[in-house]
């Protein structure tokens, strides 16, 4: 099980005592006191401090400026104010792997005389070494303490892959050990850490409290652990599910699988891995190394990522486009979901689509599930972009003569002609420009409208075409039947639809 240490840097001990009791008010497991940034610290501060923050486990670090910390007396001070920090009987003290054999092996047989566990640790300000590299420090660390930690300069995400790696070779060897790439390209190696084994996770106390590059605060960690069982859960069987797409804060899928996971009393944590095009080929690399279990794809990824798996089926191959990600042995799939969601959906609300004509707005992922469900049970479909050419693309890719396309000041004749409407942009999303994809005077009365937004549930194109007398199907309906459909895939298990739909419901009152 993974524990939050939250570290924690003050001027004085008296800041100290005032950021620990936050951090354990918010639900930090343990503190790191970053000794090194006191203006004073002495036997006289260390022994105060142990009295006023006994309400807390603490680790007590005192870092020299050779490892990235600010103390900057002598070596022999420091080393005496650590032994000060075992005498004073903080339930953790981190000594680095560089005091060397003999001094590391006194103090400590010092620490266990005393009943204190020791934290060896390692940090690398100027690179990442290669995997092996990296297995041999934390080994190291490892064998000269109770708990070893090792972080290395991540300047790259191929950086990331390769501590990930190594922590994936190590959880045997090194039970328990740390394994962090400081600064922003290694930020992943924080998230992923627990489900590799690590035994901490840290964190600071807020945004404006980071003591390292690349580390999480303590809201943001809690934010992305929504996990059924509670933060603190997770661990190396938990099984790591995610979702990889560009932005994600309208995103409710973690929601929605970890309710369904929680429902069903599975150690299992859904997380959302919010990466950008240049970033998803390692991204996905360091998932696979961390051994993903399954994953959902979304904006703008659902195309790009299919080079990266080693395999898709029949509907995402004709498709082109990718929404759910099954590894097997150590392989990943590619499925698309997105379809059996929308004619479920349209389904559900008893819309007709044998012999209907249908108007697509966008040429994405989205839009090509959509004209896929729509031509295979008999609707005929007009596609239309804001880039013709995608449109045409799309059209290219699906084939048959029922597949029409429409410029973009064409659209209003079209939806006039058209007995179902899907909206297939991001257009009204949360987070976008609330603008309505279609004009609303155009929509026909008792034409079905569908939005494949979902957040928010009630997008001002369905308000627009209600007061027209159309029909609408949320974007939600399509959400929650292809994120069953994925669950399916993952796990073979029966989808808890009724608690999800509760949890989905109570998180849109609670954000409206």
């Amino acid at each position: 099980m993974a524990l939050v240490c939250v570290s924690l840097a003050e001027r004085t001990a008296r800041g100290l005592v005032r950021a620990a009791r936050a951090a354990r008010e918010r639900g930090a497991d343990l503190v790191e006191l970053r000794l090194d940034h006191l203006r004073q610290c002495d036997a006289a501060v260390l022994g105060a401090l142990r009295r006023r923050i006994s309400f807390v486990p603490a680790i007590a670090t005192l870092r020299p400026a050779r490892e990235g910390g600010r103390y900057r007396g002598g070596e022999p001070a420091r080393l005496a104010l650590l032994e000060q920090a075992i005498a004073c009987g903080f339930e953790y003290v981190d000594l680095e792997l560089s005091i060397g054999k003999r001094g590391l092996s006194r103090l400590a047989a010092l620490a266990r005389r005393r009943g204190v566990g020791t934290v060896v640790s390692h940090h690398d300000l100027a690179r990442t070494p290669p995997t092996a590299g990296i297995v041999r420090r934390l080994e190291a660390c490892a064998r000269a303490g109770d708990l070893g930690k090792a972080a290395f300069a991540a300047r790259s995400p191929r950086d990331a892959v390769r501590i990930i790696e190594a922590a994936r070779r190590t959880r045997r060897t090194a039970p328990g050990a740390v394994a962090i790439g400081m600064g922003p390209a290694g930020a992943i190696t924080r998230t992923l850490g627990p489900f590799l084994g690590s035994r901490l996770v840290y964190a600071g106390l807020d945004r404006k409290s980071l003591t390292a590059r690349g580390q999480p605060d303590l809201a943001g960690l809690q934010g992305a652990w929504v996990v059924a069982g509670g933060i603190g859960r997770v661990s190396a069987s938990t099984g790591l599910y995610g979702i990889l797409g560009h932005p994600l804060g309208h995103s409710l899928s973690p929601l929605m699988h970890n309710t369904a996971f929680g429902r069903l009393g599975m150690d299992a944590a859904y997380l959302p891995f919010d990466v950008d095009a240049r970033a998803l080929a390692p991204t996905l690399a360091a998932l696979r190394a961390a051994g993903l279990r399954g994953a959902n794809v979304t904006i703008p990824h659902k195309s790009a990522v299919i080079p990266l798996l080693d395999g898709i089926d029949a509907h995402a191959r004709r498709i082109g486009a990718v929404n759910t990600i099954v590894s097997r042995g150590g392989k990943l799939r590619g499925h698309n979901t997105d379809v059996a969601g929308f004619v479920g959906a349209l389904g559900a609300a008893g819309v007709r689509l044998e012999g209907a004509r249908a108007l697509v707005v966008g040429a994405g992922g989205a839009a090509r599930a959509a004209v896929a469900g729509l031509l295979e049970n008999g609707a005929a479909v007009t596609v239309v972009n804001r880039g013709r050419r995608r449109a045409e693309e799309l059209a290219g890719r699906l084939g048959g003569a029922r597949i029409a396309v429409a410029d973009i000041c064409d659209i209003g004749p079209a939806a006039e002609r058209s007995e179902i409407i899907v909206n297939c942009t991001p257009a009204g999303m949360k987070g976008f420009p609330r603008t309505c994809p279609v004009p609303p005077r155009r929509i026909a009365r008792g034409a079905a409208v569908m939005d494949m937004v979902y957040n928010p549930a009630r997008t001002r194109l369905l308000a627009e075409a209600e007061k027209r007398g159309a029909r609408t199907v949320s974007g939600m309906e399509m959400f929650i039947r292809q994120g069953m459909e994925a669950f399916r895939l993952w796990t073979g298990k029966p989808f808890p639809e009724k608690a999800v739909r509760k949890a989905l419901a109570h998180s849109r009152l609670s954000t409206n």
